[in-house]
């Protein structure tokens, strides 16, 4: 992969996205017509009282009061206007809702809306979706209230999980009628309804700045607005002062000399997990510095951000965006300081291409999967996974090559749909801690893993022509409630490693998980 290429891919991107501006941007504003507010007609008193009785009935999306209720379901033309107003409910026709609001007096509209708010948000899973809230919003009868605000944000709380909050993100960026969009007056209220759901970070990139909201007329909401953006700001001083002090103390021991190979690889996490809340302005410079005089703490760096997606590739979208946006970065960064055709840059390169190909492959297969895909999911396992090099001979003692073989067998696993949780290991063996996803056998899965990563080695230069993986392996179901001291002990291997040996080591685990083992057929 060459800097231009890459460079031209990039234009190219930008370019395309270029052919596609807003719609509305082609056209010359057209001079709007006047046009006379419709009068309503009276209502038939009849009408009018079967409105009101909607005030005596619940509000329930229930599935079985859902049910119940089309099994009582009468024709249409014999529906009274309750009947009409309650099939429209169920179903989540909102513009039906909403329709049928602006047939009522003004007083007794907001009654029934503030009814159904009322009965929804009383119930701790009120079945309702993202679009039946954004819909129910939309039909609101007249100007919001406080109430109304808060009551449809607990609505969208209740509706949209915390780890699915891209998707309320994308729908206010389209916007609604009501909510989002462009429209200054629409975006405050999806700012004020995103507070009220607990979307913090939403809430702040909807509320206007703080200068602006100071000058609203509404006292109550001008003091509830500056009391959350002033503590926001606050907080968000705080954390980038503490994002500062790791990136400096862990990129000032990525350069130090003495200091030990477990505490550069440590340097390199810490320095991974904060990379996307670092600005450009600052890492540009740093990173290209460290990239000429400092390439093995780049290439730690690298692998470690690798490792972190890998870690978080099922996570939230919005998290998954920002590794994303930030390995960009990161190769950007490569194809203005290096050529990327020289090792170890074109093996970085490789692994970031093909996390972006597996990403794009997750997404589409996610937006395309069956809708049947939930009833066939198995729980997946967290295994615990030992294998050496073929008779534990030292082929994996560059830190560099060891970083990279880590994050690569991440990769591998990943695609093999069992993804890493962490990689670790010394010079003649390694460990994966995985979520075993039972797409497959364990025997296929380390069969693979081993083939896959004993052919990318053997392209890293002669030293590694021949090297081989030991024939068998070990692995261990691991609990919840050990994951995170597992994690903790494949992080530390090599400072394990300078009092036990492997084969030591593997024994202590057999014993420990109570496995019956022959040391003749053990070591290979």
């Amino acid at each position: 992969m060459k800097p231009t290429l890459l460079r031209l891919t990039l234009a190219a991107a930008a370019c395309v996205l270029s052919l596609f501006p807003d719609a509305h941007a082609q056209q010359p504003a057209a001079t709007p017509t006047p046009v006379a507010e419709p009068v309503a007609a009276p209502l038939d008193p009849k009408v009018l009282k079967q409105f009101e009785a909607i005030l005596t009935q619940k509000f329930t999306r229930e599935p079985a009061d859902i049910f119940r209720a089309l099994e009582r379901t009468s024709p249409a033309d014999s529906m009274t206007a309750t009947d009409r107003f309650f099939a429209a409910f169920r179903a989540g026709d909102w513009g039906k809702i909403r329709e049928q609001l602006g047939q009522m007096p003004p007083d007794l509209a907001r009654r029934i809306y503030d009814k159904m708010l009322t009965d929804l948000t009383e119930k701790q899973k009120p079945n309702v979706r993202l679009d039946d809230v954004l819909g129910l919003a939309d039909a609101v009868p007249g100007e919001f209230t406080g109430d109304q605000v808060h009551r449809l944000g607990q609505l969208l709380g209740l509706a949209v999980p915390a780890n699915e909050s891209y998707w309320l993100s994308d729908r206010l960026k389209k916007g609604t009628d009501k909510l989002g969009g462009t429209d200054p007056a629409k975006r405050l209220l999806a700012g004020r309804v995103a507070l009220a759901g607990g979307f913090k970070e939403l809430a702040r990139a909807y509320l206007p700045p703080l200068e602006k909201v100071e000058q609203i007329a509404d006292e109550g909401l001008r003091n509830e607005l500056t009391g959350f953006l002033t503590s926001q700001r606050e907080s968000e001083a705080a954390q980038r002062g503490q994002v500062q002090k790791i990136w400096d103390e862990n990129l000032r021991t990525l350069t130090l000399g003495k200091v030990t190979d477990l505490e550069k690889t440590k340097a390199g996490s810490a320095l991974a997990k904060v990379i996307t809340q670092i600005p450009q302005t600052t890492l540009a410079p740093v990173f290209g510095e460290m990239v000429k005089s400092n390439p093995e703490g780049a290439v730690r760096l690298v692998g470690a951000l690798g490792i972190k997606l890998q870690n978080e590739a099922r996570g939230e979208v919005a998290v998954r965006t920002e590794n994303l946006k930030a390995q960009a970065s990161i190769a950007n960064l490569l194809a203005e300081n290096v050529d990327l055709s020289t090792q170890p840059w074109n093996q970085l390169a490789q692994m970031m291409a093909e996390f972006w190909i597996g990403e794009a492959e997750n997404a589409f297969t996610n937006k395309t999967a069956d809708s049947n895909a939930k009833q066939k999911f198995v729980a997946p396992e967290e295994l615990h996974l030992v294998f050496s090099t073929k008779e534990r001979r030292p082929f994996l003692r560059d830190q560099g090559i060891r970083t990279l073989l880590h994050a690569y067998l991440g990769g591998v696993s990943k695609t093999l749909e069992c993804p890493s949780l962490i990689v670790g290991g010394v010079e003649d063996h390694v460990h994966l801690l995985c979520r075993f996803g039972r797409t497959i056998t364990q025997a296929e899965w380390v069969k693979e893993l081993k083939r896959v990563s004993n052919g990318w080695l053997k392209e890293q230069g002669p030293s590694y022509a021949e090297f081989q993986w030991q024939a068998g392996y070990a692995d261990f179901s691991i609990s919840q409630s050990n994951l995170e001291q597992v994690k903790q002990y494949i992080a530390g291997q090599e400072e394990h490693h300078r009092k036990m040996t492997f084969q030591d080591e593997l024994r202590a685990l057999l014993r420990r998980h109570e496995m019956e083992f022959d040391e003749r057929y053990v070591w290979d």
